[in-house]
Order: structure tokens, then sequence, then C-alpha cells
């Protein structure tokens, strides 16, 4: 595979896991082999997936939920037909607004192939972005950059994750956390 695919590749799926609200995983990337791995921070006899040890990997934090509220009212903006701009602003006024601009935006055939096109613009500029801000570089075909660190498991992964600062999650309730 070239270059520039393993790139577009790798940056789509950073710009997933940015916007991956779960619990259950946390996603790196992983800069020896361009992946993005997603590793279960759950000890169960669930399985997991962890980068390969040894590996430079740098944790991919999901983005605040406002960060997703913005990209619909940015949508809002874009849409021609009035009626439909005023359904969708309501939406994001009232209660949950992720869950009812989610309806609004999947029930309509038309609206539906625009947000996606839209979430796709803003999903990739985020990964692009955490790129930079990461100073992911390339050098001849490796990724670098200075915040990586290597991963290594242990035996006591599991009881590691307690303490370890890459798996806390903030447990806030977040107005935005619905989409």
């Amino acid at each position: 595979m070239n270059i520039q695919k393993k790139y577009e590749m790798m940056v789509e799926d950073i710009g997933y896991f940015l916007n991956s609200y779960s619990y259950e995983f946390d996603a790196y990337l992983d800069l020896d082999n361009w992946n993005v791995v997603p590793c279960s921070s759950s000890c169960g006899e669930q399985a997991h997936f962890y980068p390969e040890e040894g590996h430079r990997i740098l944790r991919i934090e999901q983005l605040p939920s406002v960060d997703n509220y913005n990209a619909m009212r940015d949508f809002v903006d874009i849409v021609e037909d009035e009626p439909t701009r005023e359904k969708l602003t309501k939406a994001l006024a009232n209660a949950h607004p992720f869950r009812r601009f989610k309806t609004l935006v999947l029930n309509d055939n038309l609206l539906r192939p625009l947000w996606y096109n839209h979430l796709h613009k803003v999903q990739r500029n985020q990964a692009l972005h955490w790129l930079d801000e990461h100073q992911v570089t390339l050098d001849g075909e490796r990724l670098v950059s200075p915040q990586a660190f290597e991963f290594r498991f242990t035996d006591f992964f599991c009881d590691d994750l307690i303490d370890n600062e890459l798996f806390n999650h903030d447990d806030e309730d977040d107005e935005f956390s619905d989409f």
C-alpha cells in the first residue's frame, strides 16, 4: 500500500476515534505500523486488543462533545432549505440535542448524505489538527512524534490501569454526551 493511502486511512481512523464515546475502549496510534488500535480498558474475560509490545504509541483522547455540537451547529448554517434548517435549529435548542438532531438527519434521505459528508470533513480536520498537536511527522516512511511512548504489556497490566493516567476518564455528566 502506498504511503498516501496509508496516511489517509490513518487520518480517517483517528477522526473516528476522536469522536468515539466509549468507556470500554481507548484508542492508540501505533507509530510503527500506522494503525489505530483499540485497547480494552476493562479487565474481564472479554477480548483485549492492545498495541504490539515495544511499539511507539500515542493515546487518542476523545474530544469534548461540545466539538460535535459545534459541528452540528455549523451544518445547520449550510442547510439551504429554510423549514429543514428551522427544525434542526429547534432540535439543537431543546433537551437531548444530539438525539433529536440525529433523528431528523437519519430520517431525511436528502439530508443524511449531506450530514455525513460534512461530518467526514470535520473529523478529517480534527484528525489533522490532532496529528499536528502531537507533532506527528513523517521521516521517510516512518512516523515520528516526541510525545510517543513505548508500549509494554505486563502481567499486571489490569492492576496498572488504576494508577495509569492514560486510562483515566472524566466521568463528569456532560450535557452533550448522548450523541
